[in-house]
């Protein structure tokens, strides 16, 4: 049991941020169309607000006590597209609920943990590659602002600890590149690659790979298969995680996507 609400958690945060939609919207500079919404079991609720602005959560996290908001703003439309990404989560319930569960030995029930304030920010550039293929560029970073004292424990565990650093003082900086496309029909695939350093001298670094294989039944649902890796240098030495990754994704006022010469088929 303790192993797998271990995967579990590390699965639910790292999908908070870093999650993929059925096809080139997060990852991407694309957003989800005004009026619609996208969500799935790991995958998080977004929103379209306007034909150019975002507002997803990972609902998971807002009800296991992490409130977390990701507004996406796409700037520029033409050959490329340009998107910033701002994201805001408040992991302090969460934190100190998990040290007051003897299953979990990352935080000890002792820890002092304050009001934690984590804000990331991204840029993000994507273009097309080829018939209905896109790759997308990424660069950014966190930082966390922290009230009272602090004696939380830094999380040495892959995928958790690239996105945990900021809680004790230090500063996440991330580069990535995302290739999604068209496989046959209704099947796409997505891939992609993210090194994080933590720290701006690279004291501490990882490096995370997924892939996904989408069926789309219907712009109204889609099911995802496909994996999570992790290798990256921890201060008790070098780490690698695998983890399957397994997601049913639901659309709601979902419509066609609209005919892009060399990017998207008419349907």
């Amino acid at each position: 049991m303790k192993n797998l609400l271990s995967i579990l958690f590390i699965l639910i945060f790292s999908s908070a941020v870093f999650g993929q939609a059925t096809i080139w919207t997060i990852g991407s500079a694309r957003t989800v169309p005004k009026g619609s919404a996208e969500f799935g079991i790991l995958h998080p609720l977004q929103i379209g607000l306007t034909e150019t602005l975002e507002l997803s959560t990972q609902h998971l996290l807002g009800l296991s006590l992490a409130p977390n908001i990701s507004v996406k703003k796409l700037w520029w439309v033409g050959n490329i597209m340009i998107a910033t990404q701002h994201r805001y989560n408040m992991p302090t319930l969460l934190l100190r609920a998990m040290g007051d569960m003897e299953r979990f030995a990352y935080i000890p029930d002792t820890a002092k943990i304050p009001y934690i304030f984590s804000i990331g920010n991204d840029i993000l550039i994507t273009a097309a590659v080829g018939p209905e293929t896109i790759l997308s560029f990424k660069m950014g970073g966190d930082f966390a602002l922290k009230t009272g004292e602090n004696t939380l424990p830094e999380i040495h565990q892959p995928f958790l600890y690239p996105r945990t650093a900021t809680y004790s003082e230090k500063f996440v900086w991330n580069l990535g590149l995302d290739i999604d496309g068209n496989i046959f029909k209704n099947f796409n695939y997505s891939a992609d690659v993210d090194f994080y350093s933590i720290g701006l001298r690279v004291d501490d670094w990882a490096l995370e790979h997924k892939g996904y294989f989408i069926y789309n039944h219907s712009i109204k649902f889609a099911a995802l298969v496909g994996y999570k890796i992790s290798y990256g240098s921890y201060p008790e030495g070098n780490l690698f995680y695998i983890a399957p990754v397994v997601d049913l994704i639901f659309k709601i006022n979902a419509e066609p996507p609209k005919p892009v010469p060399g990017l998207w088929r008419k349907q």
